[in-house]
């Protein structure tokens, strides 16, 4: 979960075309929080046994595809988008979404300490790329195995990921949310320091997260100490 808020949706946010289309709709931005919520039940579904095995896993998908829809038809029709940007929720804006909800979490739990089984990981990939043809991904454009995920996830961020006030914008909403979680400043700080260090220092300065006072040196201990904890218990 923190993974996923700290890393894989700022992640998303770097590619400043697609993030204009979260922007103009507003509601990631002014209603954050719900937004969130919307998005956790969803891959919680999506992770869930039981929605694939009683085939629910259809209409969870396609009410995804329903609301990038009637988001793409009123951002066309808004007279504030500029086909320069690209069409609307493509097809690589999709690919690129898929990736951060599946290789990044992968490299995030990496970056966090955790080891995961190379069997897992194509497990995992190739569960994403189910629910991306769900939703509307080309299966051409999907990469097979981690390693072409590594190299897709690498090519769109080459061609799509700049510095952009929408982006920073849409980051500095969700950390206002993931920093009301913490029940201390202390805390605070040490999540959104997560989020730099997950990101790296050149996406965390393009999307506009501000250092806090957490050294690096903690940051590392603590994150040392979170993966042996979850050894022991």
């Amino acid at each position: 979960g923190l993974i996923l808020g700290l890393y894989s949706l700022p992640y998303c946010y770097l590619g400043a075309d697609g993030a204009k289309v979260l922007y103009l709709s507003e509601r990631i931005r002014k209603d954050t929080y719900k937004r969130l919520t919307e998005t956790g039940n969803f891959l919680k579904s999506v992770m869930n046994f039981d929605n694939w095995s009683e085939q629910r896993i259809f209409a969870i998908c396609l009410k995804v595809r329903l609301l990038h829809a009637t988001i793409r038809y009123f951002t066309l029709h808004s007279n504030r988008w500029d086909m320069a940007w690209g069409y609307p929720i493509n097809q690589e804006d999709m690919l690129g979404t898929n990736l951060a909800f599946s290789l990044i979490v992968l490299r995030g739990m990496e970056k966090l300490g955790y080891a995961v089984d190379k069997s897992y990981e194509e497990a995992y990939l190739n569960t994403w790329n189910v629910i991306g043809f769900l939703l509307g991904v080309k299966t051409e454009i999907m990469p097979n195995n981690y390693v072409e995920a590594v190299k897709t996830d690498k090519a769109i961020a080459e061609r799509q990921f700049r510095q952009s006030t929408e982006s920073q914008e849409l980051t500095a909403s969700l950390m206002q949310v993931i920093r009301s979680f913490a029940p201390s400043e202390f805390t605070a700080n040490l999540l959104q320091s997560q989020s730099r260090m997950l990101l790296g220092e050149k996406y965390a300065k393009m999307l506009g997260i501000a250092e806090t006072n957490i050294p690096n040196t903690l940051l590392k201990v603590y994150n040392t100490t979170s993966v042996l904890m979850s050894k022991i218990f």
